[in-house]
């Protein structure tokens, strides 16, 4: 899943830079009288890969906690309650506040961006909110790779510590 993340956030990146770069430009691709605004697409690519990202982070934060609380509450509550339950109430505070607020900051933002190219508002106002998008996104990309690589360590401690108590109750099973 670390992977998977980086790769997106690597794309994201891409598009967005390519937007900043065109929105800056003021590049214009005209062909056959078709006009296109490179910038709207590097955009909108950067606010959907941003919406994808966050989504899928989240829904793999929620099985992945459930798979963990399903594993061992039942048969190891104190371990749970010790180890686990602790880093999970973390992230999932991290990563939902954050992913959340980068969502609603990118969406903003290309909202914004629509209302400029209609001529409805400044392109001042779509920038402001663009720089105020780009750090709320850029801080939820961080906690969002910290928190994913600290989750893969979460599961294999927990799957080591499975394994361990399995072993003892076969060996005490064995020597009774």
């Amino acid at each position: 899943m670390f992977l998977t993340v980086q790769i997106f956030i690597f794309v994201n990146a891409v598009f967005f830079f390519l937007s900043v770069f065109w929105g800056f430009s003021g590049t214009v691709w005209q062909q056959n009288g078709l006009i296109v605004r490179p910038h709207l697409y590097a955009g909108f690519f950067s606010v959907v890969i941003t919406c994808a990202v966050h989504c899928i982070v989240m829904f793999y934060f929620i099985g992945t906690g459930r798979i963990l609380k399903d594993a061992l509450f039942e048969k190891y509550p104190a371990y749970f309650e010790s180890e686990i339950r602790t880093f999970i109430r973390a992230s999932k505070s991290g990563i939902f506040s954050w992913g959340t607020l980068s969502i609603l900051a990118m969406l903003t933002a290309g909202i914004l961006g629509g209302a400029v190219s209609a001529g409805k508002i400044s392109g001042l106002v779509h920038l402001v909110a663009s720089v105020a998008a780009t750090f709320v996104t850029v801080k939820s990309f961080v906690l969002t790779l910290k928190f994913t690589k600290q989750n893969a360590k979460i599961m294999d401690l927990a799957a080591n510590f499975i394994d361990e108590q399995n072993l003892k109750g076969k060996e005490e099973n064995e020597n009774s």
